[in-house]
């Protein structure tokens, strides 16, 4: 079999940097114009870079969108399920898993903000692909906690619904990390208190349990 050329390699190295720089001006554009405002041609002038380019690696600016939304689910996913897949009991790992999607919104503002920036308008196809897949997938992870902490009889109410309690839980980080982050000047006490206090208040309603570690593994 015949070696790959040094000017392939190259082109494929050029084609990743172009790809990378125009994901990076979708994702500028997207979140100061939304998705509807921002042009294929604004983002090919701000990734410096021609729309046909756009279009050979990306072929749509659906697929930019998706492409981006599927990064940022990517991560969570996979944090998530280090967690789920961790050492402790169920409802420790939970406590590390719900940590660790603050951790990613407080530290992934942008890319966080943009996951909920299309939420006045149908998604398009693609990217309620996206959501259909990676997005459940993480989901998945804090249900299976969710119900393995039930069989374990971690939980206050045995006959609770583990859908309904992950949704509540995923509602409650949800609801805290768009606060910390949007809530300019508003007189917050020390973020790691707040978020500490924040999770015990959450896996103390469900599992009547008021002791949760001191420390989580995304928030020190």
């Amino acid at each position: 079999m015949t070696a790959p050329s040094s000017s392939s390699k190259g082109s494929r190295a050029a084609s990743l940097a172009i790809g990378e720089r125009i994901l990076g001006a979708a994702r500028d554009l997207f979140l100061e114009r939304g998705y509807e405002g921002a042009s294929v041609r604004a983002i090919a002038r701000r990734a410096r870079c021609s729309p046909g380019m756009i279009y050979h690696l990306y072929g749509s600016k659906e697929e930019l969108l998706a492409q981006l939304v599927s990064q940022t689910l990517g991560k969570l996913e996979k944090r998530l399920a280090q967690c789920a897949g961790g050492p402790g009991t169920p409802l420790e790992r939970l406590h590390k898993a719900l940590g660790a999607y603050i951790d990613l919104a407080l530290h992934h503002p942008h890319e966080y903000e943009f996951l909920f920036r299309h939420r006045d308008h149908p998604l398009p196809p693609r990217l309620l692909e996206v959501f259909r897949t990676h997005g459940m997938a993480s989901y998945r992870w804090l249900l299976r906690l969710c119900e393995e902490s039930r069989r374990a009889g971690l939980i206050r109410d045995p006959d609770a619904d583990p859908a309904e309690l992950a949704q509540c839980l995923l509602a409650g980080v949800h609801g805290l990390a768009h606060f910390l982050n949007s809530a300019r000047g508003f007189p917050f006490v020390a973020r790691s208190r707040l978020i500490r206090r924040h999770l015990q208040v959450l896996l103390a309603g469900i599992s009547g349990a008021a002791i949760f570690p001191e420390k989580n593994l995304y928030l020190d």
